[in-house]
């Protein structure tokens, strides 16, 4: 794994944690809509940190995908 994959792995480790906490606080707080946009926020960070390991190098992948549909004004 590169440093950057390394990186960008703890940046989505530190945002699966703060969404979880955020959902915990929202939850305390009696927000069950807002706890539940926390989860799925969350579960999305821990997804991506999985398809990162999995996949090898998607978000580099996923990069170039995402600059050619701007590049062609679908973004």
């Amino acid at each position: 794994m590169s440093y950057l994959s390394q990186l960008i792995d703890k940046r989505r480790a530190a945002e699966a944690v703060l969404y979880g906490v955020n959902m915990e606080i929202a939850l305390a707080l009696g927000e069950k809509a807002d706890a539940e946009h926390y989860k799925s926020l969350m579960y999305a960070a821990i997804k991506s940190r999985k398809a990162d390991v999995q996949a090898g190098c998607y978000f580099a992948e996923q990069g170039e995908q995402d600059r050619n549909k701007f590049d062609e004004g679908q973004l």
